[in-house]
């Protein structure tokens, strides 16, 4: 539903709004959010100053990046089209983490990824028609 709402509310805004500043706002309203979650559910939060810029790098690479190209392939290919290149993410997170990582890989990834390439190709055939 929370993700529904944010490409709906990203669509509507980043023809109106620079996507530079969609992503600003959106990391930011997040970073708040999760930070409220974790002093109101009193979470320990222990962080030293050398985990600094590793969490910098990957809030940078890992959700900066990633964010800022998923609202401007909204403005440019629409949500239907975006949502469906969004959801590939999941098979080729199951791909790398069997061939880098070396994890196993199990009957429920098997699953998830053919739920995930039989939605796509339903919904591509659907949009093509």
């Amino acid at each position: 539903m929370f993700f529904a709402a944010d490409i709906n509310i990203s669509k509507y805004v980043s023809d109106r709004i620079d996507s530079k500043r969609i992503t600003q706002i959106t990391s930011f309203v997040s970073g708040l959010v999760a930070l409220g979650i974790m002093f109101t559910l009193d979470i320990p939060f222990d962080i030293s100053f050398t985990h600094i810029p590793g969490i910098l790098l990957s809030g940078l690479l890992g959700t900066g990046i990633a964010t800022f190209f998923f609202v401007l392939s909204l403005k440019f290919i629409g949500s239907v089209r975006t949502t469906l290149l969004y959801s590939t993410g999941t098979a080729f997170g199951v791909m790398f983490s069997w061939a880098i990582l070396g994890e196993v890989i199990s009957i429920i990834n098997i699953l998830t990824v053919i739920m995930i390439i039989s939605g796509i190709f339903f919904l591509r055939k659907r949009i093509s028609s």
